[in-house]
């Protein structure tokens, strides 16, 4: 309160000394004779009266603008000192590459929870496999994620009397009759990939839902790990307390190795642990340690916002590893991995597998901040970003195919200045990694919104 009264003192003080330096000339000391000569001085002086006063409002008006002005740049030039990144980490802390989960397959590529799907995710080197879980009328366990059959299949022209109806209420020689790819081509639910080749069209045109028998032979042959929602059938279904055995038993019976499968389903865990014993367990919530231990828990999955750096490593110390859940975009990706998840569940294997560092890392060590490691010779080189709050400009490695990424933004490259490399030990200006010069949002230090639902 002090210092605006004092500050509101100061403004008067001035205004009156340009009040009075430019009353000087209309009080002359000596009073002028009259005449036309003095008549224009007076008019004159009045002129400049207005002038020097306006000049003085200005600067005033300028000070009170500025000031401010100043105040909350100096604010933003420090905000990085104290901002919190994952990964702004010490030399030799980086963990390994997130594994990749292919979510419901490979949606980007192929129509959702289809043959096609599971094998692209195959093909581009997913470590595991996601999907859900129901079981039909006649009690076939089959892939669907919605309650009822509209959005992935073409039930409105086949069954039409009965399109909004659960998905679990129709026999499997009724689902045997729908596409479930067509859909796919007309929505297109990830256009920004551009066309599909013809070969792909027409499989993807053909696809069907997809048995739970045929997707655990299928991950089982390619020694890929899996892990599914199951969905208890609704009220009068014949199967509605019958479902879990129902299930088990195709398990059981697709030939799969017991450790590929990652159980999930909190309500009817005791009862899978004891008749099937092999499968490894999975917690989709947070839960202290003793507990999970207790449990035979070795897994928790989670949406990727739900964990820090230091609640992985306390799990990690118990040997109970992190997977995220909707994990996409190569930003998140990285944030995922410098925060330490083991695995991610991804609608984007086939752009992830590319990525061969966090794009946005950035190591201490006894020079500042620098470059750790050299990119490969496949992809984008480097990130410059400059930062009035840290030791200098400096390169970061950028390891994802542009080609294949929908972010329209504009990159030139450039070798970078060697001093820029200090961890880079005898590199010549030539052996130098590309960069990228591209403007860094601030968000990406933080966790941002994403697709949430698993």
């Amino acid at each position: 309160m002090h210092s605006k009264n004092a500050a509101g003192k100061d403004l008067c003080i001035i205004l009156l000394f340009c009040v009075n330096e430019t009353f000087k000339c209309l009080l002359p000391h000596h009073p002028p004779k009259a005449g036309f000569g003095n008549l224009y001085k007076l008019q004159c002086c009045q002129m400049d009266f207005i002038v020097a006063f306006l000049l003085c409002i200005l600067s005033v008006v300028r000070v009170i603008i500025t000031g401010p002005y100043l105040v909350v740049l100096v604010f933003l030039f420090l905000i990085p000192l104290g901002m919190y990144s994952p990964c702004i980490r010490e030399v030799g802390t980086l963990g390994p590459k997130p594994a990749l989960i292919g979510h419901r397959g490979a949606p980007m590529l192929a129509p959702e929870n289809t043959e096609m799907s599971f094998q692209k995710t195959i093909e581009h080197g997913g470590h595991g496999l996601e999907t859900d879980v129901m079981v039909s009328y006649d009690g076939i366990p089959f892939l669907m994620h919605d309650s009822n059959l509209q959005r992935t299949t073409n039930v409105q022209e086949v069954f039409p009397e009965n399109t909004t109806q659960n998905a679990a209420m129709f026999s499997w020689d009724a689902l045997e009759k729908l596409n479930a790819g067509k859909w796919f081509l007309k929505v297109r639910p990830f256009s920004c990939l551009g066309s599909l080749s013809e070969v792909d069209q027409n499989l993807a045109m053909n696809q069907s839902i997809y048995k739970l028998r045929d997707f655990l032979s299928l991950a089982g042959s390619a020694n890929k790990f899996v892990i599914f929602d199951l969905y208890r059938p609704p009220e009068k279904h014949p199967y509605r307390n019958a479902w879990l055995s129902a299930t088990l038993d195709v398990i059981n019976q697709s030939g799969i190795s017991p450790h590929l499968v990652l159980w999930l389903d909190n309500n009817v865990r005791p009862i899978v642990q004891s008749v099937a014993p092999g499968f490894r367990h999975i917690m989709g919530s947070k839960a202290p340690i003793d507990e999970l231990l207790r449990n035979n828990i070795t897994q928790l999955n989670l949406v990727y916002y739900e964990m820090s750096s230091e609640d992985i490593r306390k799990y990690a110390e118990a040997n109970i590893t992190t997977n995220f859940y909707v994990v996409s975009e190569p930003w998140l990706f990285s944030l995922a991995w410098c925060t330490g998840a083991h695995s991610v569940t991804t609608n984007a294997v086939h752009f992830l597998k590319d990525i061969d560092r966090p794009l946005f890392l950035m190591v201490r060590n006894k020079t500042g901040l620098a470059l750790q490691e050299r990119g490969t010779q496949k992809t984008v080189r480097g990130l410059r970003i400059m930062s009035p709050g840290l030791h200098h400009s400096f390169s970061l490695p950028l390891c994802m195919n542009l080609e294949h990424l929908c972010l329209g933004v504009p990159c030139r490259q450039y070798r970078a200045p060697s001093t820029l490399h200090t961890s880079i030990p005898g590199a010549r200006g030539e052996e130098l990694p590309l960069t990228c010069h591209l403007f860094v949002p601030a968000t990406l230090v933080r966790m941002g919104h994403g697709d949430n639902d698993g």
